[in-house]
């Protein structure tokens, strides 16, 4: 009869401070972009207070994707699109099943928020740019400080969500504006 030895990942101070130091940058371009956004255009409630929450958001996001993770031994990469749909589809598996959740979630807010924010011509454009963005670089992030896997089918997933909250927005914006129009009948 032979044990089975299960060991945690090991925890690298260096690797804790690069992801500090990252998720600190990161913090530190979203207060910039704001300040530049406050400076250029005058800030309305309702800007202010979607900034305060992707700030928020974002600071959760960033704890959970990098800064409150071990780090493995190696660097893990999975280049399999959809390796973890077909997986769950052959076998389906919660924890998998969760995970897929997660990733297709965790972007919604972030891009539904970006287009509340932005005032621009093309904001649909520059809100679905800076979250793939953000997706890409917690990815890396999360390779390079060995937090986790590099998965293209969490991009694609992430992706998939930023899509979804720039669709909501559209919605909601279409429901404004026909609640708008019956008021004025």
């Amino acid at each position: 009869m032979t044990a089975t030895v299960t060991t945690l990942p090991h925890y690298f101070p260096e690797v804790f401070a690069f992801r500090v130091i990252i998720s600190v940058l990161l913090l530190a371009l979203l207060i910039f972009s704001a300040c530049m956004l406050y400076k250029k255009k005058k800030v309305d409630k309702l800007q202010r207070n979607c900034l305060i929450i992707l700030s928020s958001y974002t600071v959760l996001m960033l704890y959970y994707t990098l800064i409150g993770r071990y780090s493995q031994s190696y660097y893990r990469y999975d280049g399999d699109i959809f390796g973890t749909i077909s997986a769950l589809i052959k076998d389906f598996n919660m924890t998998d099943f969760t995970q897929l959740v997660i990733n297709l979630v965790m972007m919604i807010p972030v891009s539904f928020l970006l287009m509340l924010i932005l005032r621009c011509r093309y904001k649909t454009v520059v809100a679905f740019d800076i979250t793939v963005l953000l997706i890409i670089t917690i990815e890396l992030s999360q390779f390079f400080t060995r937090a986790g896997t590099l998965q293209l089918d969490d991009i694609l997933c992430n992706v998939i969500g930023a899509v979804v909250g720039i669709f909501v927005y559209y919605l909601m914006m279409i429901i404004l504006a026909r609640k708008e129009m019956k008021r004025h009948e």
